[in-house]
């Protein structure tokens, strides 16, 4: 399996990667390689959480504390998330403003 950094940048050579999986004998090899996959998602998500939202800046000395910036900043990601998806989705066609042109 291609073990891919989750920033390209820190990348000098490639290093095959080795996994260990607690699945049901007989999984398709193409489950694991999609589920194993996922990751990078995760991955970068949780970099541009860090990076764009602070989610590591934070010096609490207690779990309620912590528990609460990180809770504010993974529900702002998903917000931004949800945010972008609608974005980016085309408009449906009824949804569309009607030009009438006059001749």
């Amino acid at each position: 399996m291609d073990q891919r950094p989750a920033n390209p940048q820190h990348h000098r050579e490639w290093h095959p990667g080795f996994f260990a999986t607690w699945c049901p004998a007989g999984t398709p090899i193409a489950v694991l390689v999609s589920v194993e996959g996922r990751r990078w998602a995760i991955e970068g998500g949780f970099e541009t959480a860090k990076n764009e939202l602070g989610l590591d800046h934070n010096e609490t000395r207690s779990w309620h504390g912590w528990h609460r910036h990180v809770s504010r900043v993974m529900l702002t990601f998903a917000m931004r998330a949800a945010i972008r998806a609608k974005i980016n989705t085309p408009a449906s066609p009824k949804s569309r403003p009607r030009v009438i042109r006059k001749s």
